[in-house]
Order: C-alpha cells, then sequence, then structure tokens
C-alpha cells in the first residue's frame, strides 16, 4: 500500500473510532443494536466491556468491526459463482 492509502486508510480507522466513542456516550443501545446487524459474536462484545478498559473500548469494537467485514468479504469471495464456474456448467 503506498502512502496515500495508508493514510486514507488510517484516516478512516480514526473516525470509526471517533464515531464508537460517541455512540458509548450518547446512545450505548444503538451501538449495541450495529455491533447485532454486523453480526459480531455477543461473547466478543461482552469480553471487550468487561475484560478490557473502557478507554480502549473504541478501538476494540472498531477492530472487531473490521475483522468482522472482512470475513464476510472472505466467505462471499469464496462461496460466489462466477460465470462459468457454476454448479451446472
Amino acid at each position: 500500500m503506498n502512502n496515500l492509502s495508508e493514510n486514507i486508510v488510517e484516516k478512516e480507522y480514526i473516525w470509526l473510532i471517533e464515531q464508537i466513542e460517541k455512540a458509548l456516550s450518547s446512545n450505548p443501545s444503538k451501538l449495541r443494536q450495529i455491533l447485532y446487524q454486523i453480526d459480531i459474536e455477543e461473547a466478543k462484545i461482552a469480553t471487550v466491556f468487561t475484560q478490557s478498559p473502557s478507554h480502549t473500548w473504541a478501538k476494540e469494537l472498531a477492530d472487531l468491526m473490521i475483522h468482522r467485514e472482512l470475513k464476510k468479504r472472505e466467505t462471499r469471495r469464496k462461496y460466489r459463482c462466477d460465470e462459468g464456474d457454476g454448479f451446472f456448467d
């Protein structure tokens, strides 16, 4: 990745953490709903809240969100049937 790409990714990561921090302080139930919709395991969320210092919660939740989305992307790519790769071809 070049420096420009790395800077953009870093800025987006920081933005995500800031949004999670805002949600933690203003609307934690909405944040939990979003985490549920993203399909992050309840046990992982509980671990963050029970075993991590509160000042790291936003970063750890951001990491969980990113890892989950990357996992979904990987799964979709693995099971996608491109033209000519399908069952009936």
